[in-house]
């Protein structure tokens, strides 16, 4: 694999959580701001995508492996 291909993929996992939490934070200021939200949220969608995202990688036949500081990013 070539460091091209894989700082492509990198860019794109990171993209991807970033995107996802960035869409995260604007949904907790919404509840948190509203009277019937009673200041809680659920963060079980995003926890539930990582934990598919390192599974499937866990998978000895996945096209691209995580290094374990992408596996470590992931959990943190």
């Amino acid at each position: 694999m070539t460091n091209f291909s894989m700082s492509c993929r990198c860019m794109a996992i990171g993209l991807t959580v970033v995107s996802l939490l960035s869409g995260c934070s604007r949904q907790v200021s919404d509840t948190a701001s509203s009277p019937e939200g009673g200041g809680t949220t659920s963060s079980e969608p995003i926890k539930q995508y990582i934990a598919s995202v390192i599974k499937d990688n866990d998978d000895p036949r996945a096209t691209y492996p995580m290094t374990k500081a992408q596996r470590e990013i992931l959990k943190r």
